[in-house]
């Protein structure tokens, strides 16, 4: 074989391995392994490029009153007497209807307690009554209040004595009793209990 034949075999087979070379796969790139982000509950992690919350502003407008502050409830029932002629309501307003007429004096069970109104029963009815009706003591009857000399018995009428002329020699004395129309501390006139009266005693100057 002559020089040309194998400076040409030489090329030929540079040539194929340049190429064998050239289509080996390349190696593969070590891929990046990321570790899991911590879970633990003590060590809580904020998220990246996240604004803080600001907290929300307290309302200026108070709270609504409960309607438990409406009303009042009773432990135990109160005992009231009516002050006058009382309607008895269906509801705890001047407007609802009425149930029945509650006399003055009469006493009433109150078994709880809304606002000014208290619910009640009475003589078999139930509903509500103002209270500025009620009052925890009962009243006395205007007829109990009579003057007090009509409720006492009048003295016996003095003794007639031999030195009266008929005139009362001084206006009355409160307290004393020398008279018989002297007045003793009770009120009642002393007519026979009087000094005057009485024989064997003092004998004032009662009349003319």
């Amino acid at each position: 074989m002559g020089k040309k034949g194998v400076a040409g075999w030489i090329i030929a087979g540079t040539f194929v391995l340049g190429w064998l070379s050239s289509g080996d796969p390349k190696p593969d790139a070590p891929t990046e392994t990321h570790k899991p982000q911590s879970t633990s509950p003590w060590a809580p992690t904020a998220p990246k490029n996240s604004a803080p919350i600001a907290p929300a502003p307290a309302s200026s407008r108070p709270a609504p009153p409960s309607q438990a502050t409406a009303k009042e409830e009773q432990a135990t029932p109160l005992r009231f007497f009516t002050t006058t002629n009382v309607r008895l309501r269906g509801s705890p307003s001047t407007a609802a209807p009425v149930v029945w007429t509650a006399p003055a004096g009469i006493d009433v069970l109150s078994l709880r307690r809304e606002n000014e109104w208290h619910y009640i029963t009475v003589s078999g009815y139930s509903g509500w009554i103002r209270g500025d009706l009620l009052t925890a003591t009962k009243p006395v009857p205007a007829a109990a209040f009579k003057p007090e000399q009509s409720q006492l018995p009048v003295g016996p009428p003095a003794r007639p004595r031999s030195d009266r002329s008929g005139e009362a020699i001084r206006n009355p004395v409160v307290g004393s009793c020398d008279c018989p129309y002297d007045v003793m501390r009770n009120g009642r006139l002393c007519g026979g209990r009087s000094a005057y009266s009485r024989p064997g005693g003092r004998r004032p100057q009662c009349y003319f």
